[in-house]
């Protein structure tokens, strides 16, 4: 058995070149290497004739430089430096582990674009799911990947060309918008979820948290990695109850939670609540254009009169509802005595409503209406709304979870990751802005029949994610991984994480699993 780890991870970018080679061969060319030539002998290298790819892709004659793209200073550099192989390997520390030899669990320091290009050949479209919460670029906080993704401005105005050779300006800056502010944060995630696509299943999901300042940007930038025919929703979670009184211009109680699938195809959709119990719904939906529907004989009526008749052209209404006969009404010992011609605003086809007589499901109302039975189960979609409190008003932290309804209880707030974390660690406020385990944990469960599959954060940042697959895991017996990456990002000095002992984020990330483990398991076998 060969225990060793390649060192290199492989080239994207050559990799790339072959798949364009076997679509368009005609797209391929060479070019001058300049890496490995010298003045006295010449290397070349494959390379894409963009021009006459482009022209491939386009039913027109392309001309000119116009194009519909989303762009910034600094995005041809990060593309490269995503598809950039590198020399590092990852070493394990099972020391530090529990369990090690039964978890198939990862928690991996580093910079997670080093760390995914290191784990991506090794899990190449094995991972479900992704979520992330990464940096907001808001400017108040004090990450090692800066919150505040700024460019020197002779830096941003030399990428864009905008003064000539004696200083002067080109062309006067859209102040309003200044992208010098968005330039490098685009660049930062842009190259890391370039390479986290690579992970994701053909039905794999990714979810990111995101608040105002960027959700633009992060949806134009999925839109060309993810594509946009792949978006799923953008999701508003109710963050608290009350914004800050800081804020001069609105009350921002809300975040997103930006939803892309790998292939719309293939994804199977997000469920917000199932139903198993027996139900009626009407046949008639008023909005529906009208059409005529042939009820079959043999069908159940609950009028009345057991007996009844009602001849040819008669309506049947009341304020939001109408159909008209078609065909005579008779009703015999409480049952449809022969064929009903009926016009209205149907809800089901004719081919579903003829099923649905058959299977006795469905049955003429008191009102002389028709209603049907509903005894399988039944798949709602997920709301794109995630209120703080649910359906039941229940608002703590704990409050249990329905899995069949992830409506009845609220999505949690930033007070209850708060108190979260204090009660794991004894400390209030050991680190700012976390997510509540609840929010991920029904973000999860959400994707049904998943109990098995790989789940990746790669800004693990106190490893809410990680809590969350453990705590759905022990609700319903699944068997979900959890793949954990964060850069040791410093705690700082005067913080209390560092005062309780904590020197960087990693530290709090581990021992928060730890215990978090620990706990689920002490609670599981009582």
């Amino acid at each position: 058995m060969n225990n060793k780890l390649p060192l290199q991870t492989p080239n994207l970018t050559a990799q790339n070149i072959d798949k364009i080679a076997a679509l368009f061969p005609n797209c391929i060319t060479e070019m001058l290497d300049e890496e490995k030539s010298t003045s006295d002998h010449k290397v070349y290298k494959r390379g894409i004739n963009f021009e006459l790819l482009k022209q491939m892709l386009s039913p027109d004659v392309v001309d000119g430089d116009e194009a519909y793209e989303f762009t910034w200073v600094g995005k041809k550099a990060s593309i490269v430096e995503a598809n950039k192989p590198i020399r590092k390997t990852l070493r394990p520390c099972p020391a530090e582990s529990k369990n090690w030899d039964d978890t198939e669990n990862l928690y991996i320091e580093g910079d997670n674009l080093e760390v995914l290009k290191l784990l991506q050949e090794s899990y190449l479209g094995k991972v479900k799911m992704i979520y992330i919460d990464p940096p907001y670029n808001t400017g108040t906080d004090n990450f090692v990947y800066p919150d505040d993704f700024t460019m020197e401005t002779s830096e941003y105005e030399d990428g864009i060309g905008l003064r000539d050779n004696d200083g002067n300006k080109l062309f006067k800056e859209n102040t309003r918008s200044n992208p010098r502010f968005h330039s490098d944060w685009c660049s930062m995630l842009y190259a890391r979820l370039l390479v986290s696509r690579n992970f994701l299943s053909e039905d794999g999901v990714i979810f990111i948290s995101i608040d105002d300042n960027e959700v633009s940007a992060l949806k134009s930038i999925c839109d060309e990695i993810f594509g946009a025919s792949n978006f799923v929703a953008e999701l508003v979670w109710e963050k608290k109850k009350k914004g800050s009184f800081l804020s001069n211009s609105i009350t921002n109680v809300k975040e997103y939670i930006v939803v892309y699938c790998k292939d719309a195809d293939s994804f199977e959709g997000l469920i917000g609540e199932i139903k198993t119990n027996t139900e009626t719904y009407p046949c008639i939906n008023a909005v529906n254009k009208r059409e005529l529907r042939t009820i079959p004989s043999g069908i159940i009526s609950k009028y009345k009169e057991k007996n009844f008749f009602l001849p040819k052209g008669t309506e049947i209404s009341d304020t939001t509802m109408s159909i008209v006969l078609h065909s005579d009404l008779v009703i015999k010992n409480s049952m449809l005595a022969q064929d009903l011609v009926l016009e209205g605003n149907w809800r089901y086809s004719q081919s579903a409503m003829t099923q649905y007589a058959k299977k006795k499901e469905l049955y003429i109302t008191r009102d002389l209406y028709l209603r049907r039975i509903v005894n399988e189960t039944r798949y709602k979609t997920l709301k794109d709304w995630l209120p703080r409190v649910g359906d039941d008003s229940d608002v703590s932290y704990n409050a249990p979870i329905d899995l069949n309804n992830l409506n009845r209880s609220g999505w949690g707030s930033n007070e209850d990751a708060d108190e979260e974390l204090r009660l794991i660690f004894g400390v209030q406020k050991i680190l700012d802005y976390p997510k509540p385990t609840r929010l991920i944990e029904k973000l999860l469960a959400s994707y049904r029949n998943t109990k098995d599959c790989i789940c990746l954060d790669f800004f693990s940042g106190s490893a809410t994610t990680a809590n969350a697959v453990m705590q759905l895991n022990a609700k319903d017996g699944g068997h979900r991984k959890f793949i954990m990456v964060q850069l040791p990002e410093p705690c700082d000095e005067d913080g209390e994480a560092y005062k309780a002992g904590y020197k960087n984020i990693c530290e709090i990330g581990k021992e928060r699993i730890r215990r978090a483990g620990e706990k689920i398991k002490q609670e599981d076998d009582c």
